[in-house]
């Protein structure tokens, strides 16, 4: 695909901005690699990036828990990269394999980091025409790293907004270095329910003299996967899934209480208002029903993530005039990206780079210790993030 680029890519300058840049950014991408960290601190990856950015002639500042470059005058447009890793142990066997034992870049947030720092390579020596905010953001698995940067500021004089996320991302079959994205909703909420009943513990042959935890737990999970086939408009994405049960010690003894616990995806705030309403009053319902004490959490995580239909229509643009290739996601995915935060506050889309690979042995999912990207492909993201820059708002 390296070599391909040259065929759909037909500005020859852009050409040049790719061949001068891919390299430099496959290296920044193996060296973050090997330097995987997670959640909000990452010192090491900080001081890489930010070391690169003074390096290009530039003057980082800290926004919250992230990094940020301006060029140029407000309004900006903004690009994002995720910089954190994952607790997992890598199992590839490759000469950037990661250095620090038990986290690996097991989801291309070194990649994303890797494309953005060779963006702001670019821009340092081309001068973009338009305000531009470059955010690097930590803490994107389950740490609300896009959160906090939102709630210190980081869209102050920002008018729109884009990100790019690589990897295998659930489409098998389609073709690598395709560009997915869709109008409206793209991604789900990501929440948590926690529910423990607690009876009166007694001997397995004499359940009469106790109060048995483990049948209310059982009938509160039928009750919720009936709710939410009898409830719930079913054109509407929604997953609940009580993925933990715990109650009791042997075979013989009625146990004191048990814990569950699951998760809710939906893509909606209705729908998500109402499920996190309905999953309360089932609990407490069968906790009442089977004489137990009943213990309910829900715990708001990231929220659904919109796009914006004019942003994606700029997208598709760059990526069709560029023939590559470009689907328009049928349904919502369900796994979630604190991206959401800032589309909850100014325009912007989010895009998916296909970069796995059968040809070369890469085809683990995202989030596996065996995970990898065909690093020819990122010149995709870089391209689009330079004519995301110079196109918008024309």
């Amino acid at each position: 695909m390296y070599s391909q680029f040259k065929k759909l890519v037909k500005d020859a300058i852009r050409k040049a901005d790719i061949e001068k840049r891919l390299d430099e950014i496959i290296t920044y991408r193996r060296e973050l690699h090997q330097i995987p960290e997670v959640g909000l601190e990452l010192p090491k990856t900080k001081a890489y990036v930010e070391e690169k950015l003074r390096s290009f002639g530039l003057e980082p500042k800290h926004v919250g828990p992230g990094i940020v470059v301006d060029f140029g005058e407000p309004p900006y447009v903004a690009l994002r990269a995720d910089m954190d890793a994952l607790p997992l142990q890598e199992l590839r066997d490759v000469p950037y394999k990661s250095k620090h034992d038990g986290f690996m870049h097991a989801c291309g947030h070194d990649a994303h980091t890797a494309v953005l720092l060779g963006v702001a390579h670019h821009f340092a020596e081309n001068p973009p025409e338009r305000g531009v905010r470059l955010v690097f953001q930590p803490g994107e698995e389950g740490y609300f790293g896009a959160k906090y940067m939102v709630e210190a500021g980081v869209l102050e004089n920002v008018e729109v907004i884009t990100g790019a996320h690589v990897g295998a991302l659930g489409w098998p079959g389609v073709k690598p270095g395709t560009v997915i994205s869709k109008r409206g909703p793209f991604m789900a909420s990501a929440d948590e329910i926690h529910i423990s009943f607690k009876g009166k513990g007694t001997h397995g042959s004499i359940p009469h003299t106790g109060i048995d935890p483990i049948v209310p737990a059982a009938h509160y999970v039928m009750a919720v996967y009936n709710m939410r086939a009898r409830e719930l408009n079913q054109t509407h994405p929604v997953v609940i899934t009580i993925g933990e049960i715990h109650g009791g010690t042997t075979h013989n003894i009625i146990p004191e209480e048990t814990h569950m616990s699951g998760t809710v995806r939906t893509v909606t705030p209705e729908d998500r208002q109402y499920i996190a309403t309905r999953l309360e009053e089932i609990a407490k319902s069968m906790g009442k029903m089977y004489k137990a004490d009943v213990e309910f959490e829900y715990k708001w995580g990231y929220p659904p993530l919109h796009n914006t239909p004019e942003v994606v229509d700029v997208i598709e643009k760059i990526a069709v005039a560029t023939e590559i290739p470009y689907v328009e996601a049928i349904e919502p995915v369900m796994g979630a990206e604190d991206f959401a935060y800032y589309t909850q506050r100014v325009p912007g889309a989010f895009f998916f780079v296909i970069t796995s690979n059968p040809d070369k042995g890469i085809t683990a999912p995202n989030h596996s210790p065996y995970f990898d990207i065909d690093e020819d492909l990122l010149w995709i993201p870089f391209y689009i993030f330079l004519e995301f820059v110079e196109v918008w708002g024309k």
